[in-house]
């Protein structure tokens, strides 16, 4: 019995191999999505989210609080933009004018919510300081049930523990490793998607995917730095790097701990250093 499409719930799927990964693609809305059993690799899911700002009414510019009766409208999902680590299709949706008019986000929440149902491991910019905990609101008031639990790369949090970079913000570490940058805007675009304008969505969903892009480029960059990266090693019966799953390892020599001492090895593709504990390899960020 085929699974239901998480993007439009039809049963009309055909199995695919991609990426070493049990897919299916939908026959009827034509995008792949991920099985969970019999997997080689963990489902990694890239995603950033736009959100759109409170309204409030206030007296004066400089306010220092904000009680909860001058909030005018709630904030709301924007947008979203997510890909699957290693895959080329981008996956993103956006607000309809009217719905973003109404400040109606349950569609695309629901969405967003069926990929990270199925992700083994979340990967986003300040992830857990806001795309995280805001989509948890955004499930919770639109009643929707936690997602199956997933763990997390935060690369904000690896920029600022193993660095000292003039700033952590994503723009800036793409400028710092010269990859491609965000697009450009400012916050009359917020505005105009507020009031429903096609042409700012439409842009507005061009930014959001650039961010993807973005972050999956500086996601490469940092994974050889993220101490206990979720573990490919529990995913396959091989002996693969840890944080990156490429099986060119080579034997680097011994890792002294106050009371052992293990293996380790350098993994030639990543750059990752990782260590042999029991019968599984995990990485040890220095």
């Amino acid at each position: 019995m085929n699974p239901k499409c998480p993007y439009c719930n039809s049963k009309s799927n055909k199995k695919q191999k991609i990426n070493d990964k049990q897919q299916y693609k939908c026959t009827v809305c034509k995008k792949h999505f991920i099985i969970t059993d019999k997997k080689t690799a963990p489902n990694i899911l890239l995603f950033d989210i736009e959100t759109i700002y409170s309204v409030a009414a206030v007296f004066q510019a400089k306010t220092s609080f904000i009680s909860i009766d001058q909030i005018l409208k709630d904030e709301c999902m924007l947008s979203w933009s997510a890909k699957w680590l290693n895959d080329n299709e981008m996956m993103s949706d956006i607000l309809t004018p009217q719905e973003a008019r109404k400040r109606n986000d349950k569609r695309i929440v629901k969405k967003l919510w069926q990929l990270l149902d199925v992700a083994d491991v979340v990967i986003a910019h300040y992830g857990d300081g806001f795309d995280i905990p805001k989509c948890n609101s955004y499930f919770a008031v639109n009643g929707l049930t936690p997602p199956s639990p997933y763990q997390t790369v935060d690369t904000k949090k690896v920029s600022s523990k193993n660095f000292a970079f003039f700033s952590n913000k994503l723009d800036f570490l793409a400028k710092r490793f010269k990859k491609d940058r965000k697009i450009e805007t400012n916050f009359q675009l917020w505005k105009d998607c507020d009031n429903g304008n096609i042409e700012a969505l439409n842009k507005m969903i061009k930014y959001n995917e650039m961010d993807v892009f973005v972050l999956e480029e500086i996601y490469r960059e940092l994974v050889p730095w993220v101490k206990s990266h979720p573990n490919y090693n529990l995913y396959t019966d091989g002996e693969v790097c840890s944080n990156c799953g490429a099986d060119s390892l080579k034997l680097k020599g011994n890792y002294n701990t106050t009371v052992n001492q293990y293996n380790s090895y350098r993994c030639k593709s990543c750059g990752a250093y990782n260590v042999r504990m029991g019968k599984k390899l995990k990485s040890v960020a220095r």
